[in-house]
């Protein structure tokens, strides 16, 4: 069978990541890229990456299956299984279960492709969502040669100039009357709420900056939550809670770049003081949630732009004034997982900030 040998080397790599001892495994058998790769972590005892419920076994076991055939197939075949999974990708981020954790289902069909890209030289531009997951994956291992992935390259329009509302009515007043127009001043006065400052809910407020976490350990009195220190250029790391517990484990938390919003007021969280606050990405039902993810190029400190949005932030956001909350709502990533403030990307030493979650809120 092509490719076994590296595709048991690729599951060996995980099990190792996640603490699991699989470097004595020897032969687990014949069969497809799957079977080989579910035999691995079976007699490793790795039962993170065999499915941490039932529901999400009974999907590894189907999609180890997929990884079977996708081995086998020829010709239109080919076409046929990778837009089936491309299908299936569409609103996920791996294969089975609806987090982020990689399962060995993930690690065999990983396998299969790569034979086909290796192989069969197919044009994994047609599956858009298969090549967003496999840059996903191989993020994550060093077994394997890295596909090419061709991210979009953004050039953010820049903002329209709009003359504000009130020089506008100014303007069409100028041609009335003396007396139309005073009792219309009169009018404004009496009715018009205040206006507020751009700078107060705009992106320019916030001061967002890359950190790299340090430390990770799960909060004393609360399960969905880690602490983490992060390293954001400071003269010390910055203490702060994020509710990934569910999402990522400790592993896959340390030494991982993350965006920080720098400028909130700390504050406890069930009792564990925060200073920052974790930008991550989201589903609509929450069932998805990652940090976003800066370019590697970007370096420990560096402050993201927004193109349009390039004023002085606040010392610290006003609590009152509820400026992320007013902010927040326009903080998205797009249809190509590019973290966005009003469709304007985040931008870090010339590139964009990402997520392998598409059309997600970010908060």
């Amino acid at each position: 069978m092509a490719g076994a040998d590296r595709a048991v080397s690729l599951v060996k790599e995980f099990c190792a990541k996640l603490g699991w001892d699989a470097g004595s495994v020897g032969d687990v058998g014949g069969g497809g890229l799957g079977a080989v790769c579910k035999g691995v972590a079976v007699k490793a005892g790795a039962k993170d990456l065999l499915g941490e419920t039932e529901e999400v076994q009974g999907e590894v076991a189907s999609w180890l299956g997929f990884a079977d055939v996708l081995g086998d197939v020829k010709g239109e075949e080919v076409d046929v299984k990778l837009q089936e999974l491309n299908a299936h990708l569409e609103t996920r981020s791996v294969v089975a279960g609806k987090g982020l954790g990689i399962t060995v289902a993930d690690l065999g069909i990983f396998a299969a492709v790569h034979e086909v890209v290796d192989v069969k030289k197919y044009d994994l531009e047609k599956v858009v969502h298969v090549l967003r997951w496999i840059d996903y994956v191989q993020s994550r291992q060093g077994v394997y040669p890295v596909v090419s992935v061709n991210k979009p390259k953004f050039s953010p329009p820049k903002p329209v100039q709009r003359a504000p509302k009130a020089v506008k009515e100014d303007a069409a007043s100028a041609v009335k009357p003396v007396e139309a127009k005073g009792r219309e001043e009169k009018k404004k006065k009496e009715k018009a709420p205040a206006v507020k400052k751009e700078s107060d809910t705009s992106f320019s407020v916030l001061d967002v900056r890359v950190g790299v976490i340090t430390k990770v350990w799960k909060h004393p009195g609360a399960d969905a939550l880690y602490v983490e220190e992060i390293d954001i250029g400071e003269a010390n790391p910055r203490q702060i809670v994020s509710g990934l517990a569910k999402f990522l484990t400790e592993e896959q938390m340390l030494s991982r770049k993350v965006l920080v919003l720098t400028n909130v007021k700390a504050g406890k969280v069930r009792d564990v003081l925060s200073s920052g606050l974790v930008l991550c990405a989201s589903n609509s039902d929450h069932t998805q949630c990652e940090p976003v993810v800066p370019p590697s190029e970007a370096k420990i400190g560096e402050k993201v732009t927004v193109a349009g949005f390039e004023g002085a932030p606040e010392e610290v956001l006003n609590p009152k004034k509820k400026q992320f909350e007013k902010i927040q709502p326009d903080l998205t990533t797009d249809a190509s997982g590019v973290a966005c403030y009003q469709g304007i990307p985040f931008m870090l030493s010339g590139k964009p900030c990402t997520s392998s979650i598409v059309n997600a809120i970010v908060k």
